[in-house]
């Protein structure tokens, strides 16, 4: 089985980021990993680096998807997605979501 993760780079709306983290943390991430091939995920805040840069997006989750085929996997929690509690504090304007697989 192949290991591949999914790197989704997220922010809050204004003024949203308690309710923005619990949602994140208590439903989204558990509705995630109920989908088939996502088996791990851990959330992440923006520091300031080595220079003091920051992200666009303050926020980093990166699942780990063990899957023969990236995109039917992909194609699954797509489908998922579609019954899932969004929340109204994900900013829907400002995310970017890549995949990976290992090599």
């Amino acid at each position: 089985m192949a290991r591949h993760v999914l790197v989704v780079h997220t922010r809050p709306v204004e003024g949203k980021d308690a309710e923005f983290n619990e949602w994140y943390d208590t439903v989204h991430l558990p509705d995630v990993l109920k989908v088939d091939g996502f088996v791990a995920a851990q959330r992440y805040r923006a520091e300031p680096s080595v220079h003091g840069e920051l992200p666009e997006f303050p926020y980093l989750a990166i699942y780990q998807v063990e899957a023969d085929s990236l995109p039917d996997a992909l194609a699954a929690l797509s489908t998922a997605a579609k019954s899932m509690d969004m929340g109204d504090s994900l900013d829907r304007s400002g995310m970017a979501t890549y995949a990976y697989t290992a090599i």
